[in-house]
């Protein structure tokens, strides 16, 4: 008989006031949080450069009046150019005699410093320096681009004196194309002592050194940056570069 009586309406709601202190305790801890609503957004604009490194890999760069040689010191300043950047596509083509695009147009940092850490001289490509077709090569990778910037930083140790594209060929195309080019010529002038490998009679690798004249051509690489807008930079040291 007892379970058949319906419960009245204020046994039906005896939670509710613990219900109301627990939502009331609430409510004053949200206040106490201080909880703020952001309206806006925050926009961050950044103009990426499109930027070619052209590094010269004839076999004069392993002259050591740089620290360890001129290749190896030309190759660590570009790994800290790259470490710099933040958003700016970077390509990296190399050139002696002939000239080829190691690494594309890219924001993948990490293959384009593996990239320049694994070159070595020009032992692979033909001999010389052209610097004309090093130029052309690298006015083809920004050719296509976009960037309101495109900028080559164009490194040798030499003048050219080979190759099938002149230089005053390639940098009218640059300048045709406005892409700005910075210059830079690394290493003394003068008479200079060029280490090279030899095996002995025992089949032991030896090194030796060999009397070379290297020069820079200040001239083609002056112009080369007045005429685009660019400047041109003399390393004879470490420090310098």
């Amino acid at each position: 008989w007892m379970k058949a009586v319906s419960p009245t309406l204020r046994t039906q709601l005896r939670w509710l006031p613990a219900a109301l202190f627990l939502l009331s305790l609430s409510c004053f801890i949200v206040a106490l949080a201080r909880p703020q609503r952001a309206d806006s957004k925050v926009k961050k604009n950044v103009e990426g450069i499109d930027i070619v490194l052209v590094l010269d890999v004839s076999d004069s760069m392993a002259i050591e009046d740089l620290v360890p040689n001129r290749l190896e010191a030309c190759k660590n300043v570009m790994k800290d150019f790259v470490n710099r950047r933040v958003s700016d596509r970077i390509a990296f083509v190399i050139f002696s005699g002939e000239s080829y695009t190691r690494v594309p147009l890219t924001l993948d940092y990490g293959l384009l410093k593996k990239n320049i850490s694994e070159v070595k001289s020009s032992r692979n490509i033909k001999l010389g320096t052209a610097i004309g077709v090093g130029l052309a090569n690298a006015v083809a990778r920004l050719r296509d681009s976009t960037a309101k910037s495109r900028v080559i930083v164009f490194l040798t140790d030499g003048e050219n004196n080979t190759g099938t594209i002149d230089p005053e060929t390639a940098l009218g195309i640059a300048k045709g194309y406005g892409i700005r080019i910075n210059t830079i010529g690394a290493g003394i002038d003068g008479q200079a002592q060029l280490p090279q490998e030899f095996e002995d009679a025992f089949g032991r690798k030896v090194k030796r050194y060999v009397p070379i004249h290297s020069s820079v051509n200040d001239d083609l690489l002056g112009r080369m940056a007045s005429d685009t807008g660019g400047k041109y930079y003399r390393a004879t040291d470490t420090n310098g570069l």
